[in-house]
């Protein structure tokens, strides 16, 4: 170009022109798959039988019907024997003689039953069938919208076992056969609550849950594509079921019947890993996409919280935007385009800004004088949350110290008042508790009993579990999945539940949570699906409880680290380095973003890292993590196989 004007122009014109590139060949991908790709033959490509979990209400039972319309058997598994036998004989009526259609009903309760009597029934009653296609379409949330602390231990428990539990136990009674034929598909239904809106508030759990179900679903899609299963999550929005009939009342257009949905959905079935099958969903998605999230989260906090009181009103529609007239079509074309390009320039740049002042610039909070004298620490003796502690005590808080062990907790009490006793009069409770073998109510009463009369200012959820090194989900442990649902997911929810009162009481306070990259940076963790999809849940449960608590002055958040040097990656990564920080390092960059964003990577290296992933495309990124963690695998399982002890590489 003549001047630097015009070559400013022509860049900012390109930029824009690659971004609407983009938009358009995702619209036109979308077009296909919507409208012109046919639905996979599941009955040649999978199997000749499906089953379907929840097949007696909704969803499920309007799918039950779908899936015999095109030829498939059924398995119904549900809770009452009674509405089993119904819905059999309703689709018998309709399909048995014109299609042969066969069916097999499972009695089973997927609150009332453990995870290894699910898990054996299903494996017993499918024997000798080919189940190609499995459904968990089962699901559970409270009665209308409740404020986190409102929710009973019941109603807890029952969405926890459920939504996770119950997705987890099937999944892992049914794998087992679609390996040996080395091929299925499973569905998961999961939820617009968690993969289209960035909180929803006064569902925290019922949402997390379902935050659960998205990764654990794309992380298996991962695992098991070589092996012929193609696995994928579905996310409906509103369709006109029982559960949401505290909240909308009939079908509309954004609000499908449980058959219309169900038409799209196996339409979509075997395809992409996650997906928004029905059109009203897809397009109510998109537009909401364009608002902002901060405007998002306060409309729908506004509107669930008139439905929380019931006192709802109808939304205001907007007025239309008027449109500017250009001279000529050709100069309007290039400064839509230069706009585009500018606004797709702008955005990144000051997201930049931002995240430099967020990580250099911002001073960190007075955690003291904000929220409170004391900090409650739960894995408090290893790793991360040892660290946290001596952190914590270094800025003046007293600690409350979680644990399992009560040695352990010993010793770290007397190495933090050794270094801090005297200097800041740090004073210490330590509180044993195993997350893994006590219930519920018993982690909350304790937690609750012990810590009367403190002032719990903050709280970090730091407790966590994994699996000794990468493993396929169906070479998982009862004991291992049971552990780690139970630390990672539960824990949280009781230890917040426990200390949430005294901070509503006194309007102030903050909670950290700990995440992982495993399911905020990366698309999928191959090999630790558990765990991977634990920590969505968490990520959910975080940004759904700080929109619901903001304003009763309590800051709640998740911060994501990649790899540590811990204990819990020593299978993986034996040193640290510029990526893998200390515990050390990294605890004192966390406790400096404590209070402010609800997600947020408080680790320079990490950020770093986090933002070179982002630019590689999902199928290579996938692609990647998968067959080096399969190399992981395969060496961890060497060695524990082989009488000589593996010598660490050094790289």
């Amino acid at each position: 170009m003549a001047t630097w004007e015009g070559a400013l122009v022509w860049a900012i014109s390109a930029i824009g022109f690659l971004s609407l590139s983009k938009t358009i060949l995702q619209f036109v991908k979308w077009v296909y798959c919507m409208f012109l790709r046919p639905p996979k033959n599941l009955t040649a490509t999978y199997g000749s039988w499906a089953l379907v979990t929840g097949s007696t209400d909704g969803i499920g039972k309007a799918l039950t019907f779908e899936l015999a319309s095109k030829g498939l058997n059924l398995v119904l598994v549900g809770r009452n024997p009674h509405k089993l036998k119904s819905t059999s004989h309703e689709i018998l009526d309709k399909f048995g003689k014109k299609n042969k259609t066969q069916i097999k009903a499972i009695a089973v309760d997927l609150e009332k039953v453990s995870g290894e009597e699910i898990e054996g029934k299903i494996r017993r009653e499918i024997q000798g069938l080919e189940i190609g296609v499995l459904i968990n379409n089962a699901g559970s949330a409270a009665e209308g919208p409740r404020f986190f602390h409102e929710n009973s231990r019941e109603d807890i428990d029952r969405i926890l076992k459920v939504n996770i539990g119950g997705v987890c136990w099937v999944t892992k009674a049914v794998l087992p056969g679609m390996l040996k034929r080395k091929k299925g598909a499973i569905l998961n239904i999961g939820s617009g609550a968690s993969a289209v809106l960035p909180s929803f508030p006064f569902s925290a759990v019922y949402a997390a849950t379902k935050a659960f179900v998205a990764t654990f679903s794309l992380t298996l899609c991962v695992e098991y594509k070589e092996h012929g299963i193609d696995i994928q999550c579905q996310v409906p929005m509103y369709v006109a079921t029982k559960m949401i009939s505290n909240t909308i009342d009939g079908t509309s257009f954004f609000v499908p019947s449980p058959e219309k949905y169900s038409k799209a959905s196996v339409r979509w079935i075997g395809y992409e890993s996650l997906c928004i099958p029905h059109f009203a969903h897809a397009l109510e998605a998109y537009l909401l996409s364009v608002v902002p999230d901060s405007v998002l989260n306060n409309v729908v906090f506004l509107f669930k919280l008139r439905l929380r009181n019931k006192r709802l009103r109808q939304l205001e529609s907007a007025k239309p935007m008027e449109i500017c007239k250009m001279g000529t079509w050709e100069d309007a074309l290039v400064l839509a385009i230069s706009t585009i390009g500018f606004l797709s320039l702008a955005k990144p740049i000051l997201k930049f800004v931002k995240w430099v002042y967020c990580m250099f610039l911002r001073p960190p909070k007075n955690l003291t004088a904000t929220y409170g004298s004391w900090a409650l620490v739960t894995g408090s003796t290893d790793g991360i949350g040892k660290a946290l502690t001596f952190e914590l005590a270094s800025k003046g808080l007293n600690l409350v110290l979680v644990g399992r062990n009560p040695h352990k907790l010993k010793s770290t009490s007397h190495e933090i008042l050794d270094k801090f006793g005297k200097k800041n009069k740090t004073q210490i409770k330590t509180i044993a508790v195993d997350l893994e073998k006590v219930s519920g109510e018993e982690i909350e009463g304790k937690i609750r009993r012990e810590i009367q009369g403190l002032e719990i200012g903050v709280l970090i959820n730091n407790a966590g579990s994994t699996v000794t090194g990468p493993r396929f989900f169906h070479e998982n442990s009862r004991e291992d999945i049971d552990r780690i649902l139970k630390v990672n997911i539960e824990g949280v929810c009781w230890v917040t539940k426990a200390v949430l009162p005294g901070m509503l009481k006194r309007e102030k306070g903050a909670i950290l949570n700990i995440g992982s990259g495993a399911s905020a940076v990366l698309p999928s963790f191959p090999f630790s699906a558990i765990y991977a999809a634990t920590k969505a849940c968490v990520a959910t449960f975080s940004r759904i409880l700080c929109v619901e608590y903001k304003e009763h002055g309590i800051d709640i958040q998740c911060q994501v680290p990649m790899y540590v040097a811990t204990k819990m990656i020593s299978n993986s990564v034996n040193r640290t380095s510029f990526f893998v920080p200390s515990p050390e390092k990294y605890s004192k960059a966390t406790v400096g973003r404590i209070g402010y964003e609800p997600l947020c990577i408080p680790y320079l290296a990490h950020a770093l890292q986090a933002f070179l992933l982002s630019l590689v495309p999902e199928p290579v990124l996938n692609h990647g993590v998968f067959h080096t963690r399969l190399r992981m695998r395969s060496k961890i399982t060497f060695q524990e196989e082989s009488t000589k002890p593996l010598l660490n590489h050094k790289h």
